[in-house]
């Protein structure tokens, strides 16, 4: 069942993650923009990120990288309507406990103020 956490810093948004990763259930999905996908990528808390990209130009936008991310190539799709989803995962690196693989938990959605 979806629910919706908000957490107010950084602490709070790894605890509840790390919460979620314990209990039983299927992967996490985080739906957001920027900020949010900036979020957890510091905090190395991303198994993977799925990449939509709609065949419109806008010349301008925020990144969604503030940092060199080494990613490696899962797979493209394309569809119909010309968007394409791209998957990648973060290039392998040493991660700590509280930090590894979102890998298990019911699906949630997170929200930082």
């Amino acid at each position: 069942m979806p629910e919706l956490v908000v957490a107010n810093n950084d602490k709070e948004l790894t605890s509840a993650v790390n919460k979620i990763r314990k209990s039983e259930g299927g992967n996490i999905c985080i739906l957001g923009g920027v900020r949010t996908a900036q979020n957890f990528s510091r905090l190395d808390m991303i198994d993977e990120f799925i990449l939509m990209m709609h065949p419109v130009a806008i010349a301008k936008g925020k990144p969604l990288f503030i940092s060199k991310e080494r990613l490696e190539f899962v797979s493209t799709k394309s569809y119909n309507s010309g968007v394409i989803q791209m998957r990648y995962r973060p290039a392998k690196r040493v991660k700590s406990t509280s930090q590894s693989n979102l890998a298990s938990g019911r699906s949630k959605r997170f929200r930082q103020r």
